[in-house]
């Protein structure tokens, strides 16, 4: 009798959790040519190409907004922009002249982006994590750190990130 009410649980679960859930996958590609961003369904249909290199931009998508309204991406021209799931409303991030930045992730509540910056001058580079207020476009520096490829914890409290070289 207890291992059918644990399977009957399960399978109310998997009912509920499978009808509930519904994602959509960020990826960037080369597909016949076209380099570019794309989202699908998470069961590999919908393929749609969102933004491609034109404009001067080599897209490389970098994460979803956790509120959904937005994507972040990077380019060529090394600055952050942000543009609507549907590809539409894209906008670029002031990055201080000469700067670049690595992958970017999106604070919890989507009104803040972190990320490792670097400059090089005098023949050495300065790195650091920041987070940048999405409104306001004002870059705060974290940690004078080498990191690459930031992402911030689902509360916000804590910055994972890569250190190259290490």
């Amino acid at each position: 009798m207890h291992i059918r009410k644990i399977s009957l649980l399960c399978s109310l679960m998997l009912f509920i959790f499978g009808t509930v859930a519904d994602a959509r996958i960020l990826f960037g590609s080369t597909r016949d040519g076209i380099k570019g961003i794309y989202v699908m369904d998470d069961d590999g249909s919908n393929q749609t190409l969102l933004r491609t290199e034109g404009h001067h931009v080599y897209p490389v998508p970098d994460c979803w907004s956790p509120d959904g309204q937005w994507i972040a991406f990077s380019g060529t021209l090394r600055g952050i922009y942000l543009m609507h799931p549907d590809g539409t409303n894209v906008r670029r991030l002031s990055i201080p002249k000469g700067h670049s930045v690595g992958r970017v992730s999106f604070s919890p509540d989507s009104t803040a982006l972190v990320f490792g910056m670097w400059i090089q001058r005098d023949n050495k580079i300065r790195s650091s994590i920041n987070v940048m207020n999405i409104a306001t476009e004002a870059i705060q520096e974290l940690a004078e750190v080498d990191g690459i490829n930031c992402d911030l914890s689902p509360d916000g409290e804590l910055i994972a990130f890569t250190e190259p070289g290490v």
